[in-house]
């Protein structure tokens, strides 16, 4: 979770996962059960924030230039179009 220098909640960002096999070989895995699978692109997970008044992007790390980067591509694209 992240808070702003007053304490106030800004952001609650997904719990770390984990790849497929780090934590377990791939065989104890529980696949008698559904999943979702997405792909993993680079490992940063990004996530909105609220800093001020306006909403944000950051990385764990916090408005990281990885973070910058993925705003601008999502809104150079289709998908930030509407």
């Amino acid at each position: 979770m992240k808070f702003d220098p007053n304490g106030k909640l800004i952001a609650r960002p997904f719990h770390k996962f984990l790849s497929l096999g780090e934590k377990r070989p791939v065989q104890e895995e529980p696949w008698d059960v559904s999943h979702a699978v997405l792909d993993k692109l680079d490992g940063s997970m990004i996530h909105p924030a609220i800093a001020g008044d306006e909403m944000v992007f950051m990385t764990r790390m916090g408005i990281s230039a990885r973070a910058i980067c993925c705003v601008r591509h999502w809104s150079t694209t289709k998908m930030g179009k509407h």
